[in-house]
């Protein structure tokens, strides 16, 4: 999706449409899985993950409304939506997004035009001065992350979560909603039981809507996306269902056991495709594909091989973690002291001794970065006193030692921490403390997994939907009893049949009668294969895109001074798993000058036609 709008008429871009809207002369073009709505009273513009079949019936009822409210907008469209709304009558222009943020656009305003887009590169192109937004360069470079609201480039924004923008008559924004999750502040009532019937029943409540004839679940193997594969077999009654997962070739660390297994369990049909990151095809179009992404992610050059369709949803488990709260031991003794945080002998005793004695004999000791789960665990309790930066440092990964270490400008590292800000006088309990990180969590790693997962549904000309993500089961997920939600049962480990220490218990236990105990017992596990797509193509082609950029006139890599960090790169030639952090900002770094030389520099086209639109 690509718009503009402008006051008067204006040059139509090759194979664009236009037309005069109410006030507003608009040119426009649209992805196959895009819509336009012809209203009474609007014309629509439409995002959503709905397949052309499905949205007919929705269609008909944004037809005939007269005046738009967020509620109902969340309702007709599953709370997965970009909305881009235009009077016919009046003299505004409306823009909202859904409140999960699931989709979105990106929108510049310049010399009398608004232009919209579902890539900020797109947008950024429309812009007669293209630059780099180095908040957002370096928000990407600390964590591998880019904030809700953020984009690369200065003069794009992106609209955030929930909101609902109105423009005038003057492309001036003359109004600012927000419709947003509601996060539990404390435990909800309910018993074991009835939290784990409770939880079922949401998660079908939240699929039920994207029930396509063609239904197919990204199956990873790990008990989200189990749980996803679940929830639809309970309610797909007679529509089309199957299963997709992926393999790297030759991974040590290898999924696809526990996908087959399930699927086979359940008798869904299971596809497994084998990516072998030695196959030059597996990075076909690289900057083209990359240019076509508001997140670059690499997985892309596992994940993304696949081809849809706008008649067929695909499924991904991404969740909230909301239900399934990743806390160990050491976590908790962090959070039995929320409500100690000001006494005396916390403030001026433990707290300072730790940090001034302890932890540096620890680091000295190499505590840190051992092998040792047991000494990592005991370097990271020292930090407990403070609750405020134990958050920071082990859960937002806020770390500026971190950032130095990696040789990168800590120049951004305060307004980043701002931005991440933790209020604990809004945390009256465990509960309302966790739900205040996933508040914060979901503005920087959920949003940018939304955006990967979005971006690879787009360029395969198809949907992918994210029902844990949905608003109403966020909101019961965050009451499930704090102590219920973290309780730990005793499992297998992540890959193989070794005992082991396993939470995710209210999950487990909400769909134990279809899990076969394979996947039931199975510990929380990632597959490690980006060590493997470096030894391959993919590692060469970073190496020429950072190689070029180094001898380049206008260097992304001189510009950000990071010399330091690229040289590193080209030290070694064969990389393995505990070089997956370096290669992750290095990816990053050689995805930004893609940005930079072909966005950034690029020189203006001229390619438009002089036809006004009418």
């Amino acid at each position: 999706m690509l718009i503009r709008c402008t006051q008067t008429p204006t040059q139509v871009p090759k194979n664009a449409l236009s037309e005069k809207i109410g006030f507003f002369h608009c040119t426009y073009e649209l992805e196959t899985t895009d819509y336009r709505v012809d209203g009474t009273h609007f014309i629509f513009f439409v995002e959503t993950n709905l397949t052309l079949s499905k949205f007919e019936a929705v269609a008909q009822k944004l037809k005939s409304l007269g005046q738009l409210e967020q509620r109902s907008i969340h309702k007709l469209l599953n709370g997965n939506y970009f909305l881009m709304a235009i009077e016919k009558e009046g003299l505004h222009v409306h823009m909202m997004r859904d409140a999960s943020g699931i989709k979105t656009a990106y929108y510049s305003l310049n010399r009398a035009q608004l232009c919209v887009g579902s890539v900020m590169h797109e947008v950024a192109k429309h812009q007669k001065r293209i630059a780099f937004n180095k908040a957002g360069v370096f928000q990407l470079l600390y964590s591998g992350y880019l904030l809700d609201g953020f984009t690369f480039y200065e003069g794009v924004s992106e609209i955030k979560m929930g909101q609902h923008l109105i423009f005038n008559e003057e492309l001036e924004i003359v109004s600012k909603t927000a419709y947003s999750v509601k996060l539990a502040q404390y435990d909800n009532p309910y018993s074991e039981e009835e939290n784990f019937r409770m939880l079922r029943r949401e998660f079908q409540l939240a699929h039920k809507p994207f029930l396509s004839e063609k239904n197919r679940v990204l199956l990873s193997g790990g008990l989200d996306s189990i749980a996803m594969l679940i929830s639809l077999d309970d309610i797909a009654n007679g529509d089309h269902l199957d299963s997709l997962s992926f393999k790297v070739k030759d991974t040590s660390q290898d999924e696809s056991v526990y996908s087959t297994s399930i699927a086979e369990h359940l008798e869904i049909q299971n596809t497994l495709k084998e990516i072998d990151p030695d196959d030059p095809q597996v990075i076909k179009d690289f900057e083209a594909k990359v240019l076509k992404m508001n997140n670059p992610y690499y997985g892309t050059w596992i994940f993304g091989h696949f081809s849809g369709t706008p008649e067929e949803m695909y499924y991904a488990g991404q969740d909230t973690r909301l239900h399934t709260p990743a806390l160990n031991e050491v976590d908790k003794w962090a959070y039995s002291l929320l409500k100690h945080q000001d006494k005396w002998w916390l403030k001026n005793g433990l707290n300072p001794f730790s940090k001034k004695v302890i932890i540096p004999i620890l680091k000295t000791l190499g505590w840190e970065k051992t092998n040792s789960r047991i000494f990592r665990n005991l370097y990271k309790a020292m930090h407990i006193f403070d609750l405020k930066q134990y958050i920071n440092k082990f859960y937002l990964k806020i770390d500026k030692q971190k950032i130095k270490d990696k040789g990168l400008p800590t120049d951004y590292y305060e307004k980043i921490t701002r931005l991440l800000d933790l209020d604990l006088d809004r945390c009256p309990s465990k509960r309302a403390l966790y739900n205040e990180i996933v508040r914060l969590k979901w503005s920087e790693q959920y949003i940018y997994d939304m955006r990967y997962l979005q971006d690879i549904a787009r360029i395969n000309n198809t949907y992918i939907a994210m029902p844990f993500y949905n608003k109403e089961v966020a909101e019961f997920s965050s009451g499930i009893p704090f102590g219920m939600a973290t309780k730990p049962m005793l499992g297998r480990a992540r890959f193989g049949r070794k005992k082991n220490i396993i939470y995710k218990y209210v999950l487990r236990k909400a769909f134990r009668d279809k899990l076969n105990d394979l996947t039931y017992y199975r510990a929380k596990a990632v597959s490690m294969t980006l060590h493997q797509l470096f030894n391959g193509p993919l590692g060469k082609k970073i190496g020429e895109i950072l190689k070029k950029d180094l001898e380049s006139k206008d260097s992304f890599v001189k510009q950000f001074r990071l010399q330091q960090v690229v040289n590193k790169y080209f030290e070694k030639s064969t990389w393995g798993f505990g070089d997956s952090d370096y290669l992750h900002l290095a990816y990053y770094i050689a995805t930004l000058a893609v940005y930079h030389h072909q966005v950034v520099l690029a020189p203006k086209t001229t390619d438009n036609v002089a036809v006004s639109a009418s």
